[in-house]
């Protein structure tokens, strides 16, 4: 390398290092944020009363609730093919549902046989059932015991 190659180095750094420093410093300056004062506004607490959440009382009233709650859930877009839904998608949904009207059912998950499962699971009396969120089908599971 000869001494004007180094030189003309050594002036590109010194222009772009000068440049940068006056154009932050410049944008910085013409660059204010804008303040917009908005009058009378006015704040309500609202309350919005929620359900006190509780299991099932009967075996009735869960499949009942059930039968009017578990659905097949399809939803297509403007090409006509339907959007896939995971077990948790199902599961999510019911008890989302659930809560909605003051019922436990919340969402489990596990590994039976090698393959993931997700279900919801709720207590009557003293039974515990798993229930299977794309069907609805309630399984008993076990006493709880005194």
């Amino acid at each position: 390398m000869n001494k004007w190659s180094i030189l003309s180095v050594i002036v590109m750094l010194m222009v772009g290092v000068l440049s940068f420093f006056l154009g932050t410093r410049y944008g910085q300056e013409t660059c204010q944020p804008e303040i917009i004062i908005v009058p009378d506004i006015q704040f309500v607490d609202r309350y919005i009363p929620q359900p006190e959440l509780r299991w099932f009382e009967s075996e009735g009233e869960l499949d009942l609730w059930l039968k009017k709650n578990t659905a097949l859930l399809v939803i297509t877009f403007d090409s006509g093919q339907p959007v896939a839904f995971s077990k948790q998608d199902y599961a999510e949904d019911i008890m989302l549902k659930a809560l909605r009207d003051g019922y436990l059912l919340p969402m489990e998950r596990g590994v039976f046989e090698g393959e993931e499962q997700v279900w919801n699971s709720t207590i009557v009396g003293d039974r515990v059932y798993l229930v299977n969120p794309r069907t609805g089908e309630k399984t008993y599971l076990y006493d709880r015991g005194p």
